[in-house]
């Protein structure tokens, strides 16, 4: 099978196989124009920016790397189920964090965001139970057990915040196991059913490092209910572990103050300065840049032979 070497040339197959699918999918006209116009959202597949991480690439990097099958065709129409369910996943996030300042709310309103998940987890999973070539058995238990765990990982990320009890960072890392690590075990078990320990680990180091980087992201953005929520991201963990050590709980103190019913932009300004001076945003980024490291590390020790099949990966992961 040719290798696809560029990510424009990637995109473009998942682009078009896309178009075509939702055209003959028998959707709804109206839910498979709100499909694309989500899909030109950041980080999706029609989003033009120069560069940028997106799931379903990486998916058909992967199955370049380690499919059994390397089937063009098998790989492109993974690569748009894992694309399809992460735009589903992502419209699920977005109603239950209550984030009414993104696309999703803008474009669709909540009536129409959850049909329109439901909808796109159907199509999906017929996607991934229809171009895997591992057998539909395991490939469905596959997908069932790791979005299972993705969903308590959600489940629980809901009571994960601030308040009387503070998680530690061990909780947090055991949180996102299941929260993040899960999609990329999906993924890599889409190519293959038994269980490998480098993919297993492999998984953890990008489920991780795009999970601090996400939190960092949040956490200073306007766009995000993290921090008004008081979510136990690390960053925040990390700036509390600070502040009670070295100022009596200062951070502690300002966080109770804030109201999700009331706007106050200078306290969340003052929080994010605090949180900045703390290191703890430097902390994140260098280990989200840490476990990116290993994870290249074991790409080139672990396929030797496949090297431009990890180029591509460690592109998309650049």
């Amino acid at each position: 099978m040719a290798i696809i070497r560029t990510e424009e040339s990637a995109r473009n197959y998942l682009r078009q196989f896309l178009h075509n699918y939702l055209s003959s999918s028998g959707l709804n006209p109206e839910m498979q124009y709100f499909t694309i116009k989500l899909l030109h959202g950041k980080g999706k597949i029609y989003n033009e920016a120069e560069s940028h991480f997106n799931w379903g690439e990486f998916s058909f990097y992967i199955g370049q790397l380690i499919g059994y099958e390397k089937n063009l065709a098998h790989q492109i129409g993974i690569a748009a189920g894992v694309e399809l369910l992460v735009l589903a996943s992502d419209i699920i996030d977005d109603l239950a964090d209550g984030d009414y300042k993104g696309d999703i709310h803008k474009i669709l309103g909540q009536s129409k965001a959850l049909i329109l998940a439901n909808a796109l987890l159907t199509e999906s999973v017929s996607l991934l139970l229809t171009y895997s070539s591992v057998p539909p058995g395991k490939q469905l238990s596959n997908v069932i057990n790791n979005l299972r765990d993705a969903c308590n990982g959600q489940w629980s990320d809901l009571a994960f915040i601030i308040g009387e009890t503070i998680p530690t960072e061990e909780d947090y890392f055991k949180l996102i196991d299941q929260k993040s690590v899960s999609f990329v075990r999906l993924i890599f078990g889409l190519y293959q059913s038994d269980q490998d320990p480098i993919l297993e680990e492999l998984a953890t180091y990008i489920g991780f490092s795009g999970q601090f980087q996400n939190d960092v992201k949040d956490i200073l953005s306007d766009e995000s209910n993290d921090l008004i929520y008081k979510k136990a991201t690390l960053p925040l963990i990390k700036a509390i572990d600070y502040s009670v050590e070295k100022d009596q709980g200062w951070l502690l103190r300002k966080l109770k103050k804030l109201d999700p019913n009331l706007a106050n932009q200078k306290l969340l300004d003052e929080i994010r300065s605090y949180i900045r001076s703390t290191g703890a945003i430097d902390y994140c980024l260098v280990l989200a840049k840490l476990y990116i490291q290993r994870a290249k590390q074991l790409l080139t020790q672990y396929f030797p032979t496949e090297r431009e099949y990890v180029e591509n990966i460690i592109n998309q992961l650049d």
